[in-house]
């Protein structure tokens, strides 16, 4: 039995804007910039930034998943959910993919990290399956 439920949800969220932030950072990496390169380019931002952008998803998926910094980590990643979102990827559509993306994604990712960054009653979770589940005691043989 499961004694404190938010906790547990919480730490299920945390994770996954985690493994989510890590492997899109990754990605820009091993598939190459392609079109995100030319969206920061329209933008008038320089072509490094790019990659401060990757390594920052990289580092902070990683924080995530670890729990380091979990407020500051999502509060950084609702900013860029927000500029990504709305400079690069508002005139896209919600749902159509066929030219850079849709911003679906980023909408959801940006309400998730903002629910991460602005809870702080979690923030320090060291997940221990003891204390957050209730587990039957088993009798030896009498």
């Amino acid at each position: 039995m499961i004694r404190n439920k938010s906790v547990l949800v919480f730490l299920f969220l945390r994770m996954l804007l985690g493994i989510t932030v890590f492997i899109h950072g990754l990605t820009k990496f091993k598939i190459g910039m392609g079109n995100t390169s030319i969206a920061i380019d329209n933008i008038g931002m320089p072509i490094y930034a790019l990659y401060t952008l990757g390594s920052l998803e990289i580092a902070g998926g990683v924080a995530l998943i670890a729990g380091i910094g979990v407020r500051y980590v999502a509060i950084a990643l609702t900013i860029l959910m927000f500029v990504s979102t709305f400079h690069l990827k508002l005139d896209v559509g919600l749902t159509d993919s066929s030219r850079m993306g849709s911003y679906d994604l980023n909408l959801a990712l940006l309400f998730l990290s903002t629910y991460i960054g602005l809870d702080g009653k979690f923030q320090h979770i060291n997940f221990q399956l003891k204390e957050y589940f209730q587990f039957p005691q088993v009798c030896e043989g009498e």
